[in-house]
């Protein structure tokens, strides 16, 4: 593993927990090893499998839960998060880590709710810049809880500076919020830190500019957003309203 042949670690561990079952900590390098080659089918199998050796082990839910949410079952996944939790005693960044993962499941799930729940669970015990971006653009996604939005947008750019995906997210909140002259500062400056136009970042900009009255532009934005992949349906509705 150590010098990155990750086939040859898979084949060793694969025989360690073959002759050793017993052995928590091969079965984890075991899983380990396999998630990261992204073979989801075989870390749901040695998931299951570790299990029924080790039934207290959180850290074997979290792998076989996410087994599961990669391939999109998100029920049993949602289970095997829950078994995890269950399980738990005082580790709270695996605990952080499974709620983190149930909001994700309840979201696919349309389970909003308790997507929101879970995420809220998540940064009382594990204050992640990420999961309070992604927290915060699921609210503002759903035009939900605004304001909460808006305070973990803001911890979360303050923690990490000039991240261009936490400056997006931000300037969708300030514009649902009709802040767009605070909304348009932080596009424009999170599109300066691109190496490439990005159709999403294009569209936002154009949004933004739409709102502040600034019709040409905007139409040329999203012109610029549907070269650059953006999705045309929508992008086509946005460019047949009248300059």
């Amino acid at each position: 593993m150590d010098i990155g042949q990750i086939e040859k670690a898979r084949e060793a561990l694969a025989t360690v927990v073959v002759n050793d079952p017993g052995s928590l900590e091969g079965h984890l390098d075991y899983l380990g090893v396999l998630f990261h080659l992204k073979d989801w089918e075989m870390v749901i199998k040695a998931g299951d499998e570790a299990a029924l050796i080790f039934p207290l082990e959180p850290l074997i839910y979290l792998y076989s839960g996410g087994g599961r949410k990669q391939l999109k079952e998100y029920e049993t996944a949602v289970k095997h998060f829950k078994s995890g939790l269950s399980v738990l005693i005082d580790l709270p960044v695996t605990e952080a880590s499974m709620y983190s993962e149930l909001g994700e499941c309840y979201r696919e799930l349309g389970q909003k709710e308790q997507s929101y729940e879970a995420f809220e669970k998540c940064l009382l015990l594990d204050k992640s810049p990420y999961v309070m971006n992604n927290h915060a653009y699921f609210l503002a996604s759903d035009n939900q809880r605004m304001q909460d939005a808006l305070k973990w947008s803001t911890l979360a750019n303050e923690m990490i500076l000039d991240e261009p995906n936490f400056m997006d997210t931000h300037a969708l909140i300030l514009h649902l919020l009709t802040r767009n002259s605070d909304a348009l500062e932080w596009i424009v400056n999170a599109q300066a830190l691109l190496d490439s136009p990005d159709a999403v970042f294009l569209e936002r900009e154009g949004d933004i500019r739409w709102s502040l009255g600034q019709s040409e532009k905007a139409h040329e934005l999203w012109e610029k957003a549907i070269v650059s992949g953006g999705g045309q349906k929508r992008l086509n509705e946005k460019l047949s309203r009248i300059k």
